[in-house]
């Protein structure tokens, strides 16, 4: 079946003219963010994103785009779970969880929580001593669904209940998130959010002071392999916030071997940077940027567990794969050879006719554990044995 793109050829869609892009994306917008309320959900691109220049809407393919672009939930087809943690100025503390379930074909499943605090902030009464210490922290708790729509298009939305506690007084609210992806052949990838849908809070004061956290309208750009460079991407993004202020990022990432990661962005505070490491089903990524209220830098940790359903099974002896034509009498996982690389076209899905390189298959199961050639770099995926066809 031929894909929908913007060209008849993929490869048409020259990486010149990405990189023309992303300039743009760089010198476009020059308001000030911050001080909104809500600012503290911006916090939750992960150290991926922050390495990149704070870009995430369209390369957030892990449980955290459940924050960043829900519409990227859909594409996912492997239960993860994710976990953030930065320390920032001021004494502030930062960490968010996510966790996502792919669910056949009644789509994807997620859930979230982020939280910014800070603790022993001193209290003082009207004549300045000291009275007792309070802490101010602000919650986010995230439902998330997303699924694909046809072989090139995903389509997410979020549903968040805030929680702001300050020196004994709470505020309590709720908002709405909004995402998309297109994926438009083996190299480009758009993604666009829409975030704080209807957002606030009201405090349990006297006032009943309520807050509205401003609308977010961002789009990205992500293009892989530039120049049949595997490995290597580039990515850009521009958002739009309360309908006057903007921001974007733009940033590279390359893979060295499955093994190593570097990156390097530049956003409105200045150069950011980032690596990780990736070993088996799990990634640590660390990501340097500018804080945004006061000189110095910020660091975001994020860790990924890739959660495989086969993963606990114990494999026998590797030899050369075949082909299972009925399923064995009992538990078997046959494993790819040592000397030949075993390979699939996938036939059905938004990865269709993707070429992948086989992992492992677990006829228990009936599933087959792969990691697309297009993309050498990205996280191994496990599909159904009948929507695969193995290759000589």
């Amino acid at each position: 079946m031929k894909k929908w793109l913007f060209c008849d050829n993929p490869h048409q869609i020259k990486p010149v003219a990405i990189i023309g892009l992303l300039i743009m994306i760089a010198t476009t917008g020059r308001a000030q963010v911050g001080g909104d309320a809500g600012t503290f959900l911006n916090l939750s691109s992960g150290a991926r994103a922050y390495g990149l220049g704070g870009a995430g809407l369209s390369i957030t393919d892990d449980a955290s785009a459940i924050f960043v672009n829900p519409g990227m939930l859909g594409i996912q087809t492997d239960v993860q779970l994710n976990a953030t943690l930065a320390r920032l100025k001021f004494d502030r503390r930062y960490f968010d969880f996510a966790f996502i379930y792919p669910y056949g074909s009644l789509g994807n499943f997620a859930i979230g929580w982020t939280q910014m605090g800070v603790d022993d902030i001193p209290g003082r009464d009207q004549n300045e001593y000291i009275t007792q210490n309070f802490s101010d922290l602000q919650n986010a708790f995230v439902l998330g669904y997303g699924r694909m729509i046809g072989d090139m298009f995903s389509l997410g939305l979020t549903g968040k209940f805030l929680y702001h506690s300050l020196w004994g007084y709470a505020a309590t609210g709720a908002g709405l998130d909004l995402g998309m992806a297109l994926y438009l052949g083996d190299h480009l990838t758009i993604g666009g959010a829409v975030k704080n849908i209807n957002s606030s809070i009201k405090w349990n004061t006297d006032s009943q002071l309520k807050e509205t956290f401003p609308t977010l309208i961002g789009a990205g750009v992500a293009y892989y392999n530039p120049f049949n460079v595997q490995g290597l991407m580039l990515t850009g993004d521009y958002s739009l916030v309360g309908g006057s202020n903007s921001t974007y990022g733009i940033g590279t990432e390359y893979i060295f071997k499955d093994l190593l990661i570097a990156r390097a962005g530049y956003c409105r505070d200045g150069l950011t940077f980032g690596g990780g490491i990736m070993y088996g089903a799990f990634k640590l990524d660390c990501g340097y940027t500018p804080e945004k209220f006061s000189d110095g830098a910020r660091l975001h940790f994020t860790f990924n567990w890739l959660i495989s359903p086969t993963e606990t099974a114990a494999a026998p002896e590797t030899e050369t794969f075949t082909p299972p034509q009925t399923a064995p009498a009992s538990p078997t996982i046959y494993q790819e050879s040592t000397t030949r690389k075993q390979m699939v076209l996938i036939m059905q899905g938004p990865l269709k006719s993707e070429q992948a390189e086989v992992i492992r298959v677990d006829q228990t199961n009936q599933t087959v554990t792969v990691r697309l050639i297009s993309l050498p770099g990205s996280e191994p995926i496990t599909l159904n044995l009948d929507q695969v066809k193995f290759l000589e």
